[in-house]
């Protein structure tokens, strides 16, 4: 007789409690206290108490396993008329999620027996119940969703692509004019997502003139101080599965930026963030000096088959970038001709900011002697040039009447995307400054700032960065030089 009325007692605990709900239809679902929060603040909205919630968390923390499977089965069970609308910025996972809701429905351990999946309900994207006729509609942000109506709209990651201010724009006018539109009297919202952009979904909503309507919760996958939930300051948020190492290798992998973003919930990765830290960036006072080196009479006749790179010694490479605006532009508030000479140690890996300078508003010919001037006076053994805007003539002209290798580059990704290629390097304090230079403070704006009104400077440091190691790579895998010095010496060594 007890087993019976544990059963019962069980199944009315399961539908009172999202949480019990979880553990009773998965067995395997942990409720680590991250979970229990979530599962509080969506039985909240189920209620009522919250109308329209915006939840912040990392991937991989349990969040649309929580907030888009099981909550919905869970919210209409608790009321068969409720019609939900799952969303995500793929209109797959999104039937995934549907699909996954469905089959909670179908569980044997599914406590609200008398609700059902309707019998001609055979796609996962779109299902009713019986009684009350409810149901459950799986969409891609973007899609059209008319004639169907919301009691819960759930809407988790409305877009993919940090980079992609069309994306992230096209997820807000879709929000606006398509899904909210869709809404039940009283219907709730529900937001859930990790955070890309300080334009994405949530940052919207949250500089909208409707956002105190709406409650905002972020969980961090590192506990912050004095939070609202007492979490153990500094502390991993799910340690069990993501300890402090764990955390530390993602943030080594993914940069700065996106790390900061999707696992710290502080965007910082598209247009209005900041990707580097100055912190990252030691400073110099005297350039390292190459070792001594013998004088060997071949080096006067040794010429180098990559004909793109030359240095005085096998150490160091010299790489200048040049990020050159459009000319004949007068406003005072358009973009820099850029260009950053760097000395890149092919032994340490540490790279020296040696010089650097930026101008606007010059004629072809004042731009040409600037370039110029910079190049002799640093004499690289690479000049990057991107082919954008004047960048094409400069280089085409400077390969004509100079003696220095130039290298022309189509930009293929946005200035973020290229930045984010060299973070390693920032992050791992590679990359100095110098201590004095009339230049210096100039550059520690930009990079602070970055990506910023002003990026020139920058994205000349990255362009020379990405060939620094590119011409180093190139230098180490050339043994000509070594073959034709071996064994063999005019002074019998």
């Amino acid at each position: 007789m007890g087993s019976p009325d544990i059963a019962g007692a069980n199944a009315e605990l399961a539908r009172r409690s999202l949480l019990s709900f979880a553990q009773q239809v998965d067995p395997g679902y942990t409720a680590p206290k991250h979970l229990r929060i979530l599962c509080g603040l969506l039985e909240d909205l189920e209620a009522g108490r919250i109308t329209r919630l915006c939840v912040s968390m990392p991937p991989r923390h349990g969040k649309s396993r929580t907030a888009s499977e099981l909550f919905p089965a869970w919210f209409l069970g608790r009321d068969p008329k409720r019609e939900i609308i799952i969303a995500n910025h793929s209109a797959d996972l999104a039937a995934a999620f549907s699909r996954k809701a469905k089959a909670c429905l179908e569980n044997p351990a599914w406590p609200f027996g008398e609700v059902k999946v309707s019998d001609d309900s055979r796609s996962v994207a779109r299902w009713h119940v019986n009684p009350g006729g409810g149901g459950c509609v799986a969409a891609g942000v973007g899609s059209q969703i008319t004639g169907i109506g919301a009691s819960l709209l759930c809407i988790d990651d409305a877009a993919n692509d940090a980079l992609s201010q069309t994306e992230l724009d096209a997820a807000w006018d879709w929000y606006c004019t398509i899904a909210f539109p869709r809404l039940n009297s009283g219907g709730k919202v529900l937001i859930i997502q990790a955070r890309l952009s300080p334009f994405d979904l949530v940052g919207r909503i949250a500089e909208s003139d409707d956002a105190g309507s709406y409650t905002f919760i972020t969980l961090p996958a590192i506990n912050e101080p004095d939070n609202a939930y007492s979490l153990p300051a500094n502390e991993p948020l799910w340690p069990e599965m993501f300890d402090a190492k764990a955390l530390h290798e993602r943030r080594f992998a993914m940069g700065l930026g996106a790390f900061e973003s999707q696992y710290m919930q502080r965007p910082s990765t598209s247009a209005g963030g900041k990707i580097f830290r100055l912190s990252d960036f030691p400073t110099y006072e005297i350039l390292p000096q190459p070792p001594v080196k013998a004088w060997e009479p071949l080096d006067a006749f040794y010429r180098d088959p990559l004909k793109d790179a030359w240095a005085q010694d096998d150490c160091f490479v010299k790489v200048c970038g040049v990020d050159l605006a459009g000319v004949g532009n007068s406003s005072t508030g358009g973009s820099y001709h850029a260009l950053v000479t760097l000395l890149y140690n092919t032994i340490d890996g540490n790279v020296y900011v040696i010089d650097c300078e930026r101008a606007r508003n010059l004629t072809r010919e004042a731009l040409v002697a600037m370039v110029t001037k910079h190049l002799s006076r640093n004499n690289p053994d690479l000049t990057v040039i991107e082919e954008a805007s004047s960048g094409g003539y400069v280089a085409g002209l400077l390969q004509r009447t100079t003696r220095y290798p130039i290298k022309m580059v189509q930009p293929k990704t946005s200035k973020e995307e290229r930045a984010l290629q060299i973070i390693g390097l920032a992050e791992g304090g590679k990359i100095h400054l110098p201590m004095r230079a009339t230049w210096g403070d100039m550059l520690r704006a930009e990079i602070a700032d970055f990506p910023g009104r002003y990026s020139d400077m920058v994205d000349s440091l990255v362009w020379a960065l990405l060939y620094c190691r590119q011409l180093a790579a190139a230098r180490r895998e050339d043994s000509f030089y070594a073959r034709q010095l071996e064994g063999f010496s005019l002074f019998g060594r």
